[in-house]
């Protein structure tokens, strides 16, 4: 009887995330730091974070780029430093700066699509996809949160 609890001992240590990040610092911080984004402020990141092309940590710094499409999710961003900061310098248990930046293109996979003019062009898609995107629940939520008027919508 006793010989049964003494093997439940160990599995509390297996889970644990440390070992898991250790293979690649920057990675791992950059993973950590919007875990723990996602989990303190989950619509935050939702709704801004998770539209950047590249998150890259660069020695003291957090670089959030974005398309130049996205400039409120940048603008977003910048407003929220002041916040962001503190839970990076916590994650990395150092100083750490939050940087948001626009791109001139795209920068993620599909960026070779021309950039010129490609805001403009799809007007009459623009419509299915609004409807598309007024019929997604978590578009919904948001619109409840915050009355938007959208005006126009791109694909991504």
């Amino acid at each position: 009887a006793a010989a049964a609890p003494s093997p439940a001992a160990p599995s509390p240590a297996a889970p644990s995330r440390p070992a898991a990040e250790s293979p690649a610092p920057g990675s791992g911080l950059r993973d950590a730091f919007l875990e723990e984004v996602r989990r303190t402020k989950a619509s935050f990141y939702k709704m801004w974070l998770a539209h950047a092309h590249r998150v890259e940590v660069e020695s003291d710094r957090i670089v959030f780029s974005f398309g130049p499409s996205m400039r409120a999710a940048r603008d977003h961003v910048e407003k929220g430093r002041a916040w962001l900061e503190p839970l990076a310098a916590r994650v990395a248990g150092r100083k750490m700066l939050v940087v948001p930046v626009l791109t001139d293109g795209p920068a993620g996979p599909g960026g070779g699509e021309g950039g010129q003019g490609e805001g403009e062009a799809p007007a009459a898609p623009s419509e299915g996809l609004k409807a598309a995107a007024m019929a997604d629940p978590g578009m919904q939520t948001l619109l409840e949160l915050m009355p938007l008027d959208i005006k126009s919508v791109e694909e991504l």
